[in-house]
């Protein structure tokens, strides 16, 4: 049996203590495994289950936006009118038990590496799950993303009009008129939650143009335990020692690449920034109540924690590999806070969350060095029909996105569900290289319509 010393504990890193956990978990399993011998201690081929699951998706989008050049109507390269999109990916959970001791691997196919908006089908890992929790290794998916709280819970659409928008057009681009030379930039929006660890620091290898793998990490999922009467507490956490480890190169390749900012102006060439932390923390809590048939409430809080160990580097001219300058980044700190309350047919979300000036420098993002959002939804369901309006606000480097969408869906057969959304949305904004530049908005609408199947 496990036991955990409560003076120790007090003393023990959070990361060493994931990692104890860990360990003691893959010793049952091993211990346990070890059980299912003949008389003579031959080791006998375990019986394994078999659970598969996958889904596809297709999506079409039109976009009606102001302030577009002639040579920027196209929604999609050739195409003023509509746009297609499909994913699929098919996951596979194999696994055995042997006493109080659950063990197995998921392993998920798809077909391109790219991550998924669904992290059901996210992260190939091997697990050992017991009755101290679940622990995976090799995840690539955080709790701080599967376990998150928010609007989005709630919608019956999908919040994908930022895939459909232009976020860059030429309206929107600007330098600040000081130096001819210099490049107009486009300001930086944020359109959804986007969670550093599994969603943007991910691998951008010339070699690997159609990966998009998130850095592999231990994660320790405790049971829901209760908390008091009609109460239920869970937590996860997630260690993650290098973010270019992502699996996608060898584990001695920074896979995550590097951001290139071209300023183009008679001093300043380019920004390169290398956005690689290491020692990150991931975690969350989910606090669930029952107050009555019917009526739950979920409140959540997440964050992240990282080292940032990179720099922006700053290079005077075209060609140059010696840096004029390196500017240190800020550590990685981002936390999100939500409640989704659920009352009959209806359901209500909202969420507060902030990248804080994560990765940032001052150097470069004059305008401003802070993300924040919000998001607030209202869905209704009755039977096999849902639908939900649902509200979003961003604040990234002092750029605002605000987007409504009044989303429905119908599960029209088992499995097989259409979807149909529309989003009016806004974007207000100013490069943050040039603070002294005015903003300039945006306003558009993106209709969207698809099709998902779910095996």
């Amino acid at each position: 049996m496990f036991i955990f010393n409560k003076n120790l504990g007090n003393k023990m890193k959070l990361k060493d203590y994931i990692l104890t956990t860990a360990a003691s978990l893959v010793i049952f399993g091993s211990s346990a495994y070890a059980l299912d011998t003949t008389e003579d201690g031959i080791l006998t081929k375990p019986t394994l289950n078999m659970d598969l699951n996958g889904y596809a998706h297709f999506q079409a989008g039109y976009r009606n936006q102001d302030h577009l050049a002639k040579s920027e109507n196209n929604i999609s390269k050739n195409n003023d009118k509509v746009a297609f999109f499909n994913e699929a990916a098919l996951a596979a959970n194999i696994y055995n038990q042997v006493n109080d001791v659950t063990y197995g691997a998921k392993i998920v196919l798809s077909t391109t590496s790219r991550r998924k908006n669904n992290n059901d089908f996210n992260g190939t890992h091997i697990y050992v799950k017991t009755d101290y929790g679940k622990v995976e290794l090799g995840s690539s998916v955080s709790p701080a993303s599967t376990m998150i709280v928010e609007a989005g819970c709630i919608t019956a659409g999908t919040g994908n009009y930022g895939r459909y928008s232009n976020k860059s057009s030429e309206f929107q681009k600007q330098n600040d008129g000081t130096d001819p030379s210099a490049n107009k930039l486009s300001p930086t929006f944020a359109t959804g939650i986007d969670l550093f660890l599994s969603d943007k620091l991910l691998t951008k290898l010339d070699s690997r143009t159609y990966s998009g793998e998130a850095p592999r990490s231990i994660i320790y999922y405790s049971p829901k335990f209760d908390l008091a009467a009609k109460t239920k507490v869970r937590i996860g956490v997630a260690y993650t020692p290098d973010s270019t480890n992502t699996g996608a190169d060898n584990i001695d390749t920074a896979s995550s690449g590097l951001e290139t900012k071209k300023i183009g102006s008679s001093t300043i060439d380019r920004f390169e920034f290398d956005n690689t932390v290491k020692n990150a923390l991931s975690g969350a809590v989910a606090v669930s109540r029952n107050f009555a048939d019917g009526v739950d409430l979920e409140i959540g809080l997440s964050g992240e924690y990282g080292q940032a160990i990179g720099f922006a580097k700053e290079f005077a001219n075209e060609g140059d590999t010696t840096p004029v300058a390196e500017h240190k980044l800020k550590d990685l700190r981002s936390y999100n806070i939500g409640a989704v309350l659920n009352y009959g047919n209806f359901a209500y979300g909202a969420s507060y969350g902030s990248l804080g000036d994560s990765l940032t420098t001052e150097a470069y993002h004059k305008a401003g060095r802070k993300t924040k959002y919000y998001t607030a939804a209202i869905a209704y369901s009755q039977g096999p029909a849902s639908v939900s309006v649902d509200y979003y606000r961003a604040d990234k480097f002092k750029n605002t996105t605000q987007a409504v969408t009044v989303g429905t869906s119908y599960k029209l057969y088992d499995g097989f569900k259409p979807y149909f959304e529309v989003t009016r949305y806004e974007y207000n904004g100013k490069p943050e290289f040039y603070p002294t530049t005015e903003k300039r908005k945006v306003v558009g609408t993106a209709v969207i319509t698809g099709l998902k199947l779910s095996l």
